[in-house]
């Protein structure tokens, strides 16, 4: 396998390598603990014996803007679940806004979405983005003609029509501020990092996708993405494996493409859900967005 490069983003940097360099007093040479992985009684989380987050890793970022949410019936979304709750910044005096759709993980929809995801995507809102979180499909799709998740991304891309449509409204409040003219952002988990890989090789043309962010995902099919992308992924990653997808993502051949690869230490497939959230990956996203995509932080 080729050796993985270094992301050329100050940005980036600044908030990985401190968490990159953090240790426990089991694991001081960072060699992986022998042994399964384990589960605390709750299933918070799956990680191997030392490898908690320590003191020195940085706190979380204090958040740019507070964060409200609503939530919207959409009739044109998967028949499993047509609601999609959107997170958006409040205190922003008119500054501009850019969207973020974002695509769950197997299980991680339908009426417990926003509580599964609401920490990763009220972070990542935050920071300046009306961020979009479907509940169709938790189990898998009815609709579309294939059951299951073959077309699952098709709910990461109706999600861009939908708001698109809500922006030549202009009623509702987060739409108020929301900028489209620069394109718009995918990301999502497991499954939903899946939907994101396609929804970048198949359709960033047709929805002006510019940027997108992997989050651990489950995938089978390696399609090449047209869009910078950055793929996160862990050691301990036992479902989403770092090297049968996480890393093979990041290795896909393209051309001229920006791209990234984070492998965070302490945490495992559920970095970004409830039952194992990390509390610095929605930074590492919007680190990956403000540098790639709005031009903020990159080396010259």
């Amino acid at each position: 396998m080729n050796s993985l490069r270094i992301v050329s983003l100050s940005l980036l940097l600044l908030l990985l390598l401190p968490y990159a360099a953090s240790s426990s007093s089991d694991a001081d040479d960072m060699t992986p603990p022998s042994g399964p992985p384990i589960f605390s009684e709750k299933g918070l989380q799956s990680l191997s014996p030392g490898f908690r987050p320590t003191p020195s890793q940085p706190p979380p970022t204090p958040s740019f803007y507070d964060v409200t949410t609503e939530k919207y019936y959409v009739d044109n979304m998967d028949v499993t679940n047509k609601h999609i709750t959107v997170f958006y910044p409040t205190n922003t005096s008119g500054a501009p806004l850019r969207l973020i759709s974002y695509a769950h993980g197997f299980g991680g929809g339908g009426v417990q979405a926003p509580y599964v995801y609401y920490e990763i995507c009220s972070k990542m809102s935050s920071f300046g983005y009306v961020v979009t979180l479907h509940h169709s499909c938790d189990l898998g799709c009815l609709s579309d003609g294939d059951v299951g998740f073959g077309n699952y991304y098709y709910e990461q891309l109706k999600s861009i029509e939908w708001v698109n449509e809500m922006v030549g409204v202009g009623l509702e409040p987060f739409t108020k501020n929301l900028d489209l003219s620069e394109g718009v952002a995918i990301a999502g988990h497991s499954m939903g990092g899946q939907s994101t890989l396609f929804s970048s090789a198949y359709n960033s043309t047709s929805h002006d996708i510019r940027i997108a962010a992997m989050h651990h995902a489950w995938t089978e099919d390696f399609p090449t993405p047209k869009i910078p992308y950055l793929s996160v992924t862990s050691y301990y990653d036992d479902e989403a494996e770092q090297d049968t997808m996480g890393v093979p993502i990041y290795e896909i051949e393209t051309e001229g493409l920006s791209k990234g690869v984070v492998s965070t230490m302490n945490y495992g497939h559920h970095e970004a859900d409830v039952l194992g959230i990390n509390p610095l990956l929605a930074e590492f996203t919007v680190a990956w967005f403000k540098s790639v995509w709005e031009g903020v932080g990159v080396e010259r």
